[in-house]
């Protein structure tokens, strides 16, 4: 009580209740966008790596490859993808019952710089 209340002015009891925690059944959507770059042909190996997942709830565990496993390799004028494919990634939550992963895959362009 704050000083200066009068306890005999305030009835004051506790009722007991039950709290049900529901999973959100929507749709929950989580991207992930494989880096790209384009670079200039050197006639040597050249790659990008890695990617981005965009925001997602604290609740929910993500997991993927590691970024430096992801590459897109070439030495060639031409486009080189990553590969990334929905199948390497998961997400799970005990609040989540409907994640979807979308996967934008990296690209490694070499252009003709003559």
């Amino acid at each position: 009580m704050n000083e200066g209340t009068l306890e005999s002015n305030y009835e004051i009891s506790s009722n007991y209740g039950v709290l049900n925690v529901l999973t959100y059944d929507e749709k929950y959507t989580i991207t992930v966008t494989g880096n790209k770059a384009t670079v200039s042909f050197t006639g040597e190996e050249q790659s990008i790596s890695g990617y981005t997942v965009s925001d997602y709830d604290a609740t929910i565990t993500f997991e993927g490859p590691e970024q430096t496993a992801v590459k897109a390799i070439g030495s060639e004028v031409g486009s080189y993808n990553m590969g990334l494919k929905v199948e390497d990634f998961t997400a799970t939550s005990s609040n989540y019952t409907n994640i979807e992963i979308v996967v934008k895959d990296g690209k490694l362009t070499i252009s003709n710089n003559g």
